[in-house]
């Protein structure tokens, strides 16, 4: 369970999100309803704030570089996530295999979101095992010049020895946007 904490491939994705029971009574967590299983939709929850939103990338005037932190195999990448109104700065580590977003839940403790509110869900991990997810919709995440408004991040509880890193940044982030990384000098520059 330890090292599953640090490769964790999830099965939960940026926008719709559905909990699909097997045959055997088995619950997982999906962006697609999957055939042969009984799937239905879940509500995520967020706080209204009067506002519409959306959840298309904005590109700001910043700069296409970033600083990131190389650690033998591991690249972390700065991450600025705002909940209602307020906004911390994390470090995530990119994880293509992972399918979605996850952070862990110390970050929301910093931000006051109420877990207990949030959807909760069983997301898949390396192994086949599965651990408790809860499933909120933060009002942005900022990854070099590229900001996501409205966006479903999973928050996972971590377990087991300390990491230098605050959660995953899988496909549903990193699939929207090209970059190159240049291992020497530590950067990413955003396309």
């Amino acid at each position: 369970m330890v090292l599953s904490i640090l490769m964790i491939p999830l099965i939960v994705n940026a926008g719709d999100f559905y909990k699909c029971r097997d045959q055997y009574g088995n619950e997982s967590l999906i962006d697609f309803p999957i055939e042969g299983q009984t799937c239905a939709p879940i509500n995520t929850y967020e706080e209204t704030s009067g506002h519409p939103r959306d959840n298309k990338p904005i590109v700001s005037a910043n700069d296409r570089t970033t600083k990131i932190i190389v650690r033998g195999n591991q690249v972390l990448i700065p991450v600025k996530i705002a909940y209602d109104r307020r906004e911390t700065s994390i470090y995530l580590l990119m994880d293509t295999g992972a399918s979605g977003t996850a952070i862990h839940s110390n970050i929301a403790d910093q931000l006051y979101i109420n877990l207990y509110k949030a959807q909760k869900a069983k997301a898949g991990i390396v192994g086949g095992g599965m651990i408790d997810a809860s499933i909120v919709m933060v009002d942005s995440l900022q990854i070099g010049p590229h900001i996501i408004k409205n966006c479903n991040v999973a928050f996972i509880p971590h377990e087991g020895r300390t990491v230098n890193f605050d959660g995953l940044l899988g496909m549903d982030v990193l699939g929207r946007f090209g970059y190159k990384i240049d291992l020497t000098k530590q950067t990413i520059t955003w396309e």
